[in-house]
């Protein structure tokens, strides 16, 4: 109950709410304008609404878990096109690299813009804290870490070993995001 004279003054005195109009009663009694049951019983009423909102907290919680897992599957999806641009400037660059001596002036500076546009990407790329996966060559494959896709005989190495990686692997959040593709040995 308050004290403030201000407060006091609006409220019902003992004797208005049980329909007598006395003035100057002692203690007045706070007004219940809340929620009352179907029986008059306000306790059970607010339960009623304490349950309501128990559960309509608990669907927007799941609606918005539902919503971050299909904005991370979203932002998943686009960071894996980019990353087929970028091995789309990895084979044109490799594919130049083997003609180099023949090249004219003019595809050696489109070849120079490309590779800014490769570095842009990359950067992009970093600043979404994606970073590439780490392979050694000579180094045995681990099928968590790496997808194999060929393997090759080699004549005094190890089997399992990777020979080449064909296509890099990528870390996301520190989860990975792209495999990389590696040749091992399989000696026949």
């Amino acid at each position: 109950m308050t004290d403030d004279p201000a407060v006091v003054a609006t409220l019902p005195t003992s004797g208005q709410i049980e329909g007598k109009t006395t003035q100057g009663a002692d203690h007045p009694l706070p007004r219940q304008d809340g929620p009352v049951s179907q029986d008059g019983n306000p306790i059970q009423a607010l339960e009623k609404d304490m349950v309501s909102l128990i559960q309509s907290h608990a669907r927007a919680v799941a609606e918005l878990e539902e919503e971050r897992q299909r904005c991370h599957q979203e932002k998943k999806r686009f960071l894996l096109e980019i990353l087929e641009v970028m091995d789309a400037f990895d084979r044109l660059f490799e594919n130049l690299k083997q003609r180099a001596d023949t090249l004219d002036p003019q595809t050696k500076l489109m070849a120079g813009n490309f590779r800014a546009v490769r570095r842009l990407l990359s950067l992009t790329l970093e600043r979404a804290d994606v970073s590439p996966l780490e392979v050694t060559v000579g180094s045995p494959a681990i099928p968590e870490k790496h997808q194999i896709m060929e393997t090759r005989p080699a004549p005094g190495l190890e089997e399992g070993v990777i020979l080449e990686v064909i296509r890099a692997g990528y870390l996301w959040d520190g989860e990975i995001l792209r495999y990389p593709w590696v040749a091992v040995v399989k000696n026949f």
